[in-house]
């Protein structure tokens, strides 16, 4: 970091809000990029080409914000036009990040975020392209899977950015922070298993980790008995997913609502655990008329009711 304190001039073009008053912004500067402190020197390189490109701000509670003679930066909008005194910093990935610590808003103009945010892609795109391979910004998806996330979306085919780990010191980085993500995790299922309405995971691992507490509370052998597991209202099917093919507890869906094609992911999944085909999917309301059928009527053994985002109900029977 630097002690004193870089100012330019630039455009909102995406925002990203957080609990606590934290706001991440990333503009588009109208004015040159001040130079980069000594004490990043060795990511000087990275910042030459940023000139008009996309920054991302990171403003904390403590900075000094000013818009309509009101401090809260909550009110941030896109196509405000800033004024921001701050410093770069470093964070443990190596990301480079500018904190503005003073951001006055001095007016607003009409802007197509979503066009110079795609302008932004191609020029890091051009900007990797032109590094050797080694010293090229290393892909986002190819880090999410070094640290066992869920990852999608890059085939390598035609990715600008590296898919290999360069040093020792990187490789560490990334088992470094496998670890911390692990240990979250970890703490999520804590909390799951003492009130199972205090996840705050994201939906992805939301189905994961309440498959996962179904397991430990239950057992697979209760949830397979039978027909197997009813899921009431089970929208995508992730649960049962989970349950079916990752874990060989046939499960069934009821859901009115249509189901989409499964994707070619998800074929890849079931041909990888050599499973047959994904949860059945019965599209109908589950009302008093459901059970009027015998078919309907021999498939109960376990209901999942979920509450949509409030939680889950569980009903043994």
């Amino acid at each position: 970091m630097c002690s004193n304190p870089d100012v330019f001039t630039a455009t909102v073009v995406r925002l990203r809000k957080h609990g606590e008053g934290l706001v991440f912004a990333d503009v588009s500067p109208s004015s040159a990029i001040p130079l980069v402190p000594s004490a990043l020197e060795e990511s000087s390189a990275r910042l030459q080409w940023m000139d008009s490109a996309l920054i991302e701000l990171c403003l904390v509670p403590s900075s000094n914000f000013s818009k309509n003679q009101s401090n809260d930066f909550q009110l941030l909008e896109v196509g405000d036009v800033l004024e921001v005194s701050g410093l770069w910093e470093k964070d443990e990935k190596g990301k480079l990040t500018f904190r503005g610590d003073h951001v006055k808003v001095t007016g607003s103009e009409e802007i197509d975020s979503h066009a110079i945010t795609q302008a932004h892609k191609e020029r890091m795109k051009e900007y990797a392209q032109r590094l050797p391979e080694k010293d090229r910004p290393l892909c986002r998806f190819f880090r999410r899977s070094q640290i066992g996330a869920r990852s999608s979306g890059c085939t390598e085919k035609g990715c600008p950015f590296r898919h290999f780990l360069v040093n020792e010191e990187e490789k560490a980085s990334m088992v470094e922070l496998k670890r911390k993500r692990d240990k979250e995790i970890a703490k999520l299922r804590i909390r799951v298993d003492r009130d199972v309405h205090s996840c705050k995971e994201g939906h992805g691992q939301r189905a994961i980790v309440f498959v996962q507490w179904l397991l430990d509370r239950i057992g697979k052998e209760v949830l397979g008995r039978g027909s197997g597991v009813l899921d009431i209202a089970g929208g995508r099917g992730e649960v049962s997913w989970h349950l079916q093919v990752n874990n060989g507890v046939r499960s069934t869906v009821i859901d009115p609502r249509e189901v989409k094609p499964i994707k070619k992911k998800k074929r890849k999944e079931l041909k990888k655990k050599g499973v047959e085909s994904g949860p059945s999917v019965i599209r109908a309301f589950f009302d008093d008329t459901f059970t009027e059928t015998e078919k309907h009527k021999v498939i109960f053994s376990c209901i999942i009711r979920t509450a949509f985002a409030h939680g889950f109900v569980l009903l043994v029977s």
